[in-house]
C-alpha cells in the first residue's frame, strides 16, 4: 500500500488522536457508572441492614424498660424476632452466637443450674434427663458428666460413648414450666442491645464512608464528561477548519 492509500485510509477513518481519546474516555465514562452504581447498591443494603438492626435494638430495649421495673432480680426472655435475627445474621454477643449465650451456659439463667429437658439423640430415640450445671462443671445424677453444649447442640461422652443430640425447644425450668427461651437479667440484655447496635452503628458507617466515596466518584465522572466535551468541540473545529480549507 503507497503513502497515498495509507493517507486515504487515515481520513476515512477520521482522527485517530481525538477520535481514540473520545472513545477512551467513553469507556471511562461507563465504568465510573458502572461503579456509581454498585456502590449506590451497596448502601441500600448498609442502610436496610442498619434499620432492621436498629429495630432489633429498639426491641430489646423495651425488655430493659419492663426488667428495670421488676428490681434487682428482674428478668426477662428476648423476643423470638430478634433471637431469629441475630441466629439468621450471625450477630454475636461477647463473641458468642446467640445459641450458645442464651443456651451455652445455664447457672444464672435457670433456678439453681438446673434444667429438665428432652433430648433427642442421633440415634432418634428420645430421653428425658435432668442436667444440673455447678460451677462451670455439669452434673447428671449427682455425677460429673461430660457434657459439652454449642447453641442448642448437646455432645455428651457417657462412659466412652458419646451421644449427640439437641435439645428441643420446649426448655423447661427447674419447677417444670416451659418456657421459650432463657431469661436474660438488664445487664444480660444490655449485652445484646449493644451487639444489636454494634451491627447498626458500623453498617451506619459504611454508608456515610460510601457517600464520600460516590461523591468522588462523581467529580471524576463530571470531570471526564468535561474534557469529551472539549474534545468533541475540538475535534469539531478542526472538521469546521478542514472544511473552509478545502472550499
Amino acid at each position: 500500500m503507497d503513502k497515498w492509500s495509507v493517507d486515504d485510509q487515515l481520513a476515512q477513518q477520521g482522527d485517530s488522536v481525538l477520535s481514540g481519546g473520545i472513545a477512551v474516555l467513553y469507556l471511562f465514562m461507563n465504568l465510573l457508572s458502572e461503579l456509581a452504581n454498585a456502590k449506590y447498591l451497596q448502601m441500600q443494603e448498609k442502610a436496610k441492614v442498619s434499620r432492621d438492626a436498629q429495630d432489633m435494638a429498639n426491641m430489646v430495649n423495651e425488655k430493659i424498660a419492663d426488667v428495670s421495673k421488676q428490681g434487682d432480680k428482674g428478668a426477662d426472655a428476648l423476643p423470638d424476632d430478634v433471637v431469629n435475627y441475630m441466629r439468621e445474621n450471625g450477630v454475636k454477643v461477647d463473641g458468642k452466637s446467640i445459641d450458645t449465650y442464651l443456651y451455652g451456659h445455664f447457672t444464672d439463667k435457670f433456678p439453681n443450674g438446673t434444667m429438665n429437658v428432652n433430648i433427642q439423640w442421633s440415634n432418634g430415640s428420645i430421653g428425658h434427663r435432668t442436667l444440673t450445671e455447678k460451677d462451670g462443671k455439669w452434673f447428671y445424677a449427682g455425677s460429673p458428666a461430660d457434657v459439652t453444649v454449642n447453641g442448642s447442640e448437646i455432645s455428651w461422652n457417657d462412659h466412652g460413648n458419646v451421644w449427640k443430640g439437641n435439645f428441643f425447644t420446649d426448655f423447661k425450668d427447674s419447677d417444670g414450666h416451659a418456657i421459650s427461651s432463657p431469661k436474660l437479667n438488664k445487664g444480660q440484655l444490655e449485652a445484646v442491645k449493644d451487639a444489636l447496635e454494634n451491627v447498626s452503628n458500623r453498617a451506619s458507617d459504611f454508608v456515610s464512608q460510601s457517600q464520600l466515596q460516590l461523591q468522588k466518584i462523581m467529580q471524576t465522572y463530571n470531570v471526564t464528561v468535561s474534557l469529551i466535551n472539549s474534545m468533541q468541540t475540538m475535534l469539531q473545529e478542526m472538521n469546521k477548519s478542514i472544511a473552509q480549507n478545502i472550499r
